[in-house]
């Protein structure tokens, strides 16, 4: 609910305030439905990765499409522990193929572990 309300108001400052668009010219340029901007503003509708490619569309070469999915909580925050990863880094490279394949199945795994469990934290909040 965070990240919904966190995008709707990154959104909404980029077409309004920074722009000048309105929502009809914003849908426009971003290729979807006055409708669906509308719900998504609105706090009525989540942010899909349709909607996310239509808000790269309309701010060409501004954002990327990571960007606006991790904005609208479509992908997780990327954590910056600066001397953790190079640590996983250093230590993954000496690893023989089949060990690198094994760790990185185990990290997807504890990711979508991790995004569950947020999940069901935003539900019961």
């Amino acid at each position: 609910m965070e990240n919904q309300r966190t995008f709707v108001l990154w959104l909404s400052d980029e077409i309004k305030d920074r722009r000048g668009w309105s929502l009809r010219e914003f849908a426009s340029r971003a290729g979807l439905n006055v409708a669906t901007v509308s719900l998504v503003l609105s706090g009525k509708r989540k942010p899909g990765v349709d909607f996310c490619k239509g808000v790269v569309k309309a701010f060409p070469g501004e954002v990327t499409q990571e960007e606006v999915m991790r904005k609208a909580g479509l992908l997780p925050q990327r954590c910056e522990d600066g001397v953790m990863t190079k640590q996983m880094i250093e230590v993954f490279g000496y690893l023989p193929p089949d060990e690198k394949q094994a760790v990185l199945d185990y990290a997807e795994w504890r990711l979508k572990q991790s995004q569950q469990r947020e999940d069901r934290d935003l539900r019961s909040a």
